[in-house]
């Protein structure tokens, strides 16, 4: 498989506002959707949840992993998603997409990963 991206020059041929957010969702969705096909539900839930009893994270609320801007949550976040990374070879994007959409993260940063939450929750994808 490759990669195909976008880059300012792309963005910059339309000088309309809504261009950039239309190419933003369709790479969102995109996304979205590889991380639905390269992480089967059952497996990856398999998978997460050792992970989760090896690292002894347990439910706090909604969630088994949850991340805001304390360095240990954010430790334990990519302990998980790079070894999701290496059994899936799926990108780390993909990872964090698919624990949002399945409940199993909480992110409370602010960074693109609380945009993303924010995005699946505007879409109400479940």
């Amino acid at each position: 498989m490759t990669k195909e991206e976008y880059d300012d020059d792309d963005i910059g041929r339309y000088n309309h506002k809504w261009a950039i957010k239309d190419i933003s969702r369709m790479e969102f969705q995109a996304n979205y959707l590889a991380s639905c096909i390269l992480l089967p539900r059952n497996y990856f839930l398999l998978e997460f949840r050792k992970i989760a009893a090896k690292h002894h994270l347990y439910r706090h609320g909604k969630a088994l992993l949850f991340v805001d801007q304390q360095r240990y949550n954010q430790e334990m976040l990519r302990i998980v998603t790079g070894r999701l990374v290496r059994i899936f070879g799926a990108s780390r994007q993909a990872v964090i997409l698919r624990m949002l959409h399945m409940s199993l993260l909480v992110d409370k940063r602010n960074s693109s990963f609380k945009r993303t939450a924010d995005v699946l929750d505007e879409l109400k994808l479940f």
